[in-house]
Formats: C-alpha cells, sequence, structure tokens
C-alpha cells in the first residue's frame, strides 16, 4: 500500500548523516504477506485484526468493508478516545488527512461538468491574482489538470507553514501568498509528478472564486449530500465533543494525545476531511456503483472513468496506466486487485480508502495512532477475494536491442523541496542485465529483478502490473519513470563517474566528521596526560565540537514527529537547531583557522595529513550546508 504523504508537510529524510548511515534503497522489501491464512468468516477477519492492533499499538481503528450490493461491515475496533475508553462505532469520525483530494477532486469534476471550468483551463487565465511563477509558462502553462494529478511543478510545504496554532485561520488568497514560496514550478508542468498538499490548496481556492462558495460547502452540497454523507465534514478545528477520535502520537512505546492546539495552516483543501466508517462504507460503494446512489446517477460514468486513468505524466506518455489520475491513485500491491482510492495522513491519524470496480469490492480504514497497518489492509483484501482467482501477471521476454541504451545508472530527476540535495547524495540506482533479467540495484539493499510486460514497462515480482517504464523526456535524455507520485519516482541517465565523484565526496565527508570526533576525543585524553601541548590541542578539538554540533542541530530534524509542532517559532527546538547548525559553521572554520596558524605545531607527517583531512573535510561539508541554508538554519522562517 502506498504510504500517504503527510497532510502536515516536511518529509525529513533528508537529512546527512541518517542518509549516509542508513543509505536509500529505491527497492522495496520483499514481500511480507507470503504464504500468510485468508480469513474465511468475518469474526476469523475481526480477531486477526485485534491481534495485528494489538502488536502494532493501534488505539483505535475505524473500519468498512463493502461490496458493490452489500456492507459487511461498517463500525470499528478499540477505542477512539483511551481517557475515556470510549469504543470507535460507525458514527465516530477519524480525520483522514489526504483522503481530502478524492473529494476536491470530484468537486472539480462536478464544476467542469456544470461548464465552470475545463480540465485544460490555464491557472494564469483562471485566477492571475493568485503568485505564482512558472519558468515555462509560455510553451508549458500551468492547468487545472496538473494540480490534479500533481503535475504542476509546485513544491509542498514545509513543517513550519503547515501547522497552525494560533486562533485564526488563513482564508482565500491569503492562503496562497502565505505559500507563495511554494509556487515555483520546478519542473517543466505536465511532466514529472510530485505529490504536494500545495497544489490542492490552490484547487481549493479555484472552487472558492469560480463558484462564490467556501470549497467545502460547495463539496457539501454537491458531493458529499448526493451521497448521503451526513456525517463527514471538513472543518479544521474539531470540537470536544465526543463525536470525533482522538488521534495519538507513538513517543517511546506509549501513545501520546495529539494536542487540541494542532490544525492544518491552509485552507484545508488537501486534508482537512473527517468522516465515519458508515458514511465512508457509502463513498465505497458510491465508487463500486459507477457513481450512482439507488437509481440517480451522480455525473456521467465516463468522469469516473477520466478519473482513475493517469493523463499527464511522462510516464503515462509512455502507456504506464498506473500512477496518480484525477485525485485517484492506483495500486497493485494485492495479487487479486487493482485498486483506485486514496489515503492520508495527518498527526495522530493514518486512513486509507480503496476499491476495485472489476472486483466489486472495497474498504475504508482510518487508525488513530500507532505504528504500520498495512498488515490490517491486506487481511481485508485477502478476506474480500478469498473466491476470486489471482490476476495472471504478463512477463514478456526483454528486447535486447531496445533496453540497451537505457542500461547504466540514473540519479534522480525531480527533487522539488529546496533540501533536497542532502537525499540525491545517495539515492542513485543503476539498471543491468544478468542474462536475461533485468535487475534494479539501489545504493543499498539487494537489487530488485524486474519483470517484463511490454513496450519496456516493468514490474515487481510480487506486483501483477507494471509500475516503471524506460523512455526519453523532450531533450532526448534517457529516463526511467514510475508510478509512484513523488520526488525520485522519474529518474535521469547519468555517468558512472558523476556518480562515483558524488558518492566518495559524501562518504569522505563522513569520515572526515567520524574521525574528527575520534581524533578529538583522543586528543583530550593526551591532554590531560599532557601529551600534547595546549598549543596543538585546538588542531583536533574543533573538527570533534564542529562534529558534535552538528549533530545537536539535526537530532530534532531526525524526531520530527514528537517534535511537529515546535517548528512554528523560536522555542527550544528550533534554537536547538538554530545553535547547533550554527556552531557547526563556527567550529568548522576555526578549525581551519587554527591549521593555516599552528600547521608547524605539527611534526608528524601522518598527524598533519590525519589533522588536514579531518579539518579540511568537515569544513568543506559545513561549506555545502552553508550553500543551503543549513549553517544557522531557522527553521521557523523557512
Amino acid at each position: 500500500m502506498r504510504p500517504s504523504s503527510k497532510s502536515v508537510g516536511w518529509n525529513p529524510s533528508c537529512l546527512f548523516l541518517l542518509l549516509l548511515l542508513s543509505g536509500f534503497s529505491a527497492a522495496p522489501q520483499s514481500q511480507p504477506f507470503t504464504d500468510r491464512p485468508v480469513p474465511e468468516t468475518l469474526p476469523e477477519l475481526l480477531q486477526a485484526i485485534e491481534q495485528i492492533m494489538s502488536r502494532e499499538k493501534i488505539p483505535g481503528l475505524m473500519l468498512a468493508i463493502v461490496t458493490k450490493d452489500s456492507v459487511l461491515f461498517s463500525g470499528g475496533l478499540g477505542y477512539s478516545d483511551l481517557a475515556t475508553q470510549r469504543k470507535v462505532d460507525g458514527k465516530q469520525r477519524f480525520r483522514l488527512g489526504s483522503t481530502t483530494k478524492m473529494m476536491v477532486a470530484m468537486g472539480i469534476l462536478h464544476m467542469v461538468h456544470n461548464n465552470k471550468l475545463a480540465l485544460e483551463t490555464k491557472l494564469k487565465d483562471l485566477a492571475p491574482e493568485i503568485p505564482f511563477e512558472n519558468p515555462w509558462e509560455t510553451t508549458h502553462p500551468v492547468k487545472i489538470i496538473h494540480l490534479l494529478e500533481h503535475t504542476s511543478g509546485f513544491s509542498g510545504a514545509l513543517m513550519n507553514k503547515s501547522v497552525n496554532l494560533t486562533k485564526t485561520d488563513l482564508k482565500g488568497l491569503d492562503v496562497l501568498k502565505f505559500y507563495e514560496d511554494q509556487l515555483v514550478c520546478r519542473s517543466k508542468p505536465g511532466a514529472m509528478p510530485s505529490y504536494n498538499n500545495t497544489n490542492y490548496t490552490v484547487l481549493g481556492y479555484v472552487i472558492e472564486k469560480m463558484t462564490g462558495e467556501a470549497w467545502p460547502v460547495y463539496l457539501r452540497e454537491h458531493v458529499l449530500s448526493p451521497i448521503r454523507m451526513h456525517h463527514t465534514d471538513f472543518e479544521l478545528r474539531l470540537p470536544n465533543n465526543g463525536e470525533y477520535a482522538q488521534g495519538y502520537i507513538s513517543r517511546g512505546g506509549m501513545q501520546a494525545p495529539v494536542p487540541s492546539a494542532f490544525t492544518l495552516n491552509s485552507n484545508g483543501a488537501h486534508g482537512s476531511m473527517n468522516s465515519c466508517a458508515d458514511d465512508m462504507a457509502k463513498l465505497t460503494q458510491f465508487f463500486l456503483n459507477d457513481w450512482r446512489v439507488d437509481t440517480t446517477q451522480w455525473l456521467p460514468k465516463l468522469y469516473l472513468d477520466e478519473m482513475e486513468i493517469v493523463h499527464t505524466t511522462l510516464a503515462a506518455r509512455h502507456g504506464l496506466r498506473n500512477g496518480y489520475g484525477l485525485g485517484n491513485h492506483i495500486e497493485t500491491w494485492h495479487p487479486k486487485l487493482t485498486l483506485h482510492g486514496h489515503g492520508g495522513s495527518i498527526q495522530g491519524f493514518l486512513a486509507h480508502m480503496v476499491y476495485d470496480r472489476r472486483r466489486g469490492v472495497g474498504m475504508a480504514i482510518a487508525k488513530n495512532g500507532g505504528y504500520n497497518d498495512a498488515d490490517i489492509a491486506m487481511l481485508v483484501a485477502d478476506y474480500l477475494t478469498r473466491d476470486i482467482p489471482g490476476i495472471i501477471p504478463v512477463e514478456k521476454e526483454i528486447p535486447l536491442d531496445s533496453i540497451q541504451p537505457f542500461l547504466g545508472y540514473y540519479k534522480v530527476a525531480n527533487s522539488p523541496q529546496p533540501y533536497s540535495f542532502l537525499e540525491n547524495l545517495v539515492n542513485d540506482i543503476s539498471v543491468k542485465l544478468n542474462g536475461d533479467q533485468l535487475l534494479l540495484k539501489p545504493f543499498r539493499g539487494w537489487p530488485l529483478p524486474l519483470s517484463h510486460v511490454g513496450d519496456l514497462k516493468f514490474r515487481r515480482s510480487f506486483e501483477h502490473d507494471a509500475l516503471m517504464v524506460f523512455g526519453q523526456d523532450e531533450d532526448g535524455n534517457s529516463i526511467l519513470m514510475g508510478a509512484a507520485p513523488g520526488a525520485g519516482s522519474h529518474r535521469i541517465r547519468t555517468s558512472f563517474a558523476s556518480i562515483l565523484i558524488k558518492r566518495s565526496l559524501a562518504a569522505l565527508g563522513l569520515l572526515a566528521l567520524f574521525l574528527g570526533v575520534t581524533l578529538g576525543a583522543l586528543s583530550m585524553v593526551l591532554r590531560v596526560l599532557k601529551k600534547i601541548s595546549t598549543k596543538q590541542f585546538p588542531l583536533t578539538i574543533f573538527p570533534m565540537l564542529a562534529a558534535f554540533s552538528l549533530g545537536i542541530g539535526l537530532w530534532p530534524l531526525i524526531q520530527v514527529e514528537p517534535n511537529y509542532l515546535s517548528f512554528t517559532g523560536p522555542n527550544t527546538v528550533t534554537l536547538t537547531i538554530f545553535f547547533g547548525t550554527l556552531f557547526f559553521g563556527i567550529f568548522s572554520a576555526l578549525g581551519l583557522w587554527f591549521l593555516y596558524s599552528r600547521w608547524r605545531l605539527l611534526k608528524s607527517r601522518w598527524m598533519k595529513i590525519l589533522v588536514a583531512f579531518t579539518t579540511v573535510g568537515t569544513a568543506a561539508v559545513a561549506g555545502i550546508f552553508l550553500g543551503h541554508g543549513m549553517v544557522g538554519a531557522m527553521v521557523w522562517k523557512w
């Protein structure tokens, strides 16, 4: 199951030390569900789910299991509030995060049907007051369909702008002015997908401008009411009246409640949906029945068909069917299903709503804390398909002449976040032939074998449809394109020399930091034993102090979940980041100064080499951080 983008913003996976130590793997883990027992009855299924909830420390679960003709289960398991021990029921509303995007997309399609706009409408023509920048506007303008499919080139908001701790909410154009830094196209619109919340924040404004109504009002009247979803809303600020589940964050093995002060800092069009099992059962059946309620057709079925198709990505133009359509994601993680739908995450909650119209089955799941829920989704899918034959995947011989130009090394082509340079140090991959098998090799981990399904489209061995395709971009570059709508989904062919140089420099930087700590610790012992002089001591101590400062400064960023409310202003957490990274730069500079001014005090040739390497290497890392605004990082102003 595709992990959903956090509705509250920044992904801290681009941190230097964390990445260099752990590496980046483009290959997923091997399939964890082989030979699993399939529940034959609903009580068996619920019992198995409760066991997973206990293992994964999930407080409560909202669950709807449906077929085209019936609701098999609508309700919940566990507790919506641990303090009051209130159990989850069919009416308890859970925050569903980015599942909101599917509803907003339905609202846009309703407007298209009623001639209020068109998918090909240019954003500049529709709303010239929106402060966005597109260097390719003349030839590649931003269109409504690009916002729906995350191919606008815009980036997502960082954590400091995603959380609102004030008592007022942004509205109208003020929202987009607040996010002006994110409204900059970092790739040509209509090419590479980059999943982010900015796109749908803009769409919320578009609905309001074109209809004269607040976007939640429009969706409630034209989307929710026809489906009879009367217990669903888009409230940013939730009342404490027991109708809404309490979210929890895993902290030290315990479940800590999400503070009531938390809300999204936007118009909410990307992630403010709150709903219950009964309403989500109705929504899932609505999709399974081709957008019909009883005998009433909401919109013509052709709109739903288009919603489930990817239109604007390079991958789609090369024949890849899977990916992110019009607010609707296509997933092939189950061997018997091709699922459509949307997931969502927001602090304390994780949700998924998926369905297969051809099979006539679907589910909606939301949890209010804990860890992994993928096992639960797989169990439900197994139960729904226990009497359905599996999908036989296609496998064709690889055309050697056609694949040969695409063999080699690839770097990420779409990195929308300004700090992605750190992640890109270690996420290159290689593509090689091993006999008649194609292997994708990440920086770390085992090679991933790919099966050819035709036209240079490939699938992973445990999935039944293609998730990547080889082709060329408009400039003639060889591209490896994936279905996932995230940074790194599209990769451009590069030389081995460039990757070797980049990885070597990254490894040398890490080695310099490590040796700086080791040498500094040793020099402290030697200083106590009076084996080195007071004048020699600064030569070895400052690289160590720089490395420690960097670790102190980055640690709150690595521990982003428990600190997520702290990034909005100066406080203990953000000042730790600021001073830690600031002193990293200062100590690195002082190390260079003492190396220059006291070089002659080093008598040993090997000591000169060692001190010079650690000092210059640490300073080089600091220089890279400085160039990207990460020395004295004021994260509350990002």
